[in-house]
């Protein structure tokens, strides 16, 4: 008999499913930051309405003012926020087929301009948030006359 002992082989996880996992993981964080930025727990937690209505009855998709949001504007930002990555990731694809001059062009170009589209319409959306505050500030120097 040998002095050795045997040892039980366990089951290892193989880098094929450990490459499967690595990439869910990194969708997972992607997804979850694009909640946290785009005010997920503040939808979870208030439950805002999806419109807001004024005094005058005007209806408003975007909530005018610093202390809230409107569920359509917070998901918006996160569409906004998800455009934006998604060209990310496709200008890294373009590095990626460099041999290929057409389809990095195609991958590059079409990345920037979501890049563009989410930043853009971000920004936008800030406009519309805070406009409302400009028109009021106008409204109120003309009617106490400061310049």
């Amino acid at each position: 008999m040998s002095s050795k002992k045997r040892r039980s082989k366990l089951p290892l996880i193989s880098e094929e499913k450990f490459k499967g996992l690595e990439r869910y993981a990194l969708i997972g964080c992607i997804l979850l930051s694009i909640f946290l930025l785009g005010g997920g727990i503040y939808d979870l937690k208030y439950r805002p309405a999806g419109v807001v209505y004024d005094d005058y009855g005007n209806m408003y998709s975007v909530y005018p003012g610093y202390d809230g949001q409107t569920l359509n504007e917070s998901l918006t930002v996160m569409v906004l926020y998800g455009l934006g990555i998604l060209g990310l990731f496709l200008c890294y694809k373009g590095t990626e087929v460099m041999y290929d001059r057409n389809r990095a062009n195609l991958f590059f170009s079409g990345g920037l301009l979501l890049i563009f589209i989410g930043i853009l319409g971000n920004y936008q959306l800030l406009n519309l948030k805070f406009s409302y505050f400009e028109d009021l500030l106008s409204f109120i120097k003309q009617l106490f006359m400061i310049n």
